[in-house]
């Protein structure tokens, strides 16, 4: 093999390696442990709160007839009851908290799901939460970045052949 199709035959390679990063991301599971339901939400009316503040809450997914509870840390900041469907809704009252990132929890029998707020604004929009294993979702999204990264690496493999293959010529 002569190294033109070694070295296209790596650059072929690394060109698939980048599309597959570049087509796949996290994918989250939607099972939700204890309803039987396969799937469940939680929404909340506004994302950004202030101290004292009223917010509705609803989701789906727990058991027909199940209480739910609003945590806040250890704080209850409220709670109701699923109803024949395992849907819920009600509201919570915003503790006495400081400024900042909170994270308030829907538990419904041994699952868990949880949303990111945000104490100290004017309040601002509605957000949701999907739950696979019950526990709260954090992090981030990353097949933006993994496509940055593979269109990186496909860039520079393409540089490097394009700059042999002038070497060879010349």
């Amino acid at each position: 093999m002569s190294r033109s199709h070694a070295v296209r035959g790596l650059v072929a390679l690394v060109m698939t390696a980048g599309l597959v990063l570049v087509g796949g991301s996290a994918a989250f599971g939607q099972t939700y442990g204890g309803s039987g339901s396969g799937s469940a939400t939680f929404l909340i009316d506004d994302s950004t709160v202030v101290t004292g503040q009223t917010v509705g809450v609803s989701g789906t997914g727990c058991a027909a007839n199940e209480d739910v509870t609003f945590t806040i840390g250890d704080t209850q900041v409220g709670s109701t009851v699923a109803d024949a469907d395992g849907n819920y809704s009600g509201s919570v009252v915003v503790p006495s908290l400081a400024d900042g990132q909170y994270t308030i929890n829907a538990s419904c029998g041994t699952s868990v799901l949880g949303l990111n707020i945000t104490v100290g604004g004017t309040g601002a929009g509605t957000v949701s939460s999907s739950a696979g294993t019950g526990l709260a979702r954090t992090g981030t999204e990353i097949g933006p970045l993994a496509g940055l990264g593979a269109a990186a690496v496909v860039l520079g493999a393409a540089a490097v052949y394009g700059t042999r293959r002038r070497r060879t010529h010349a």
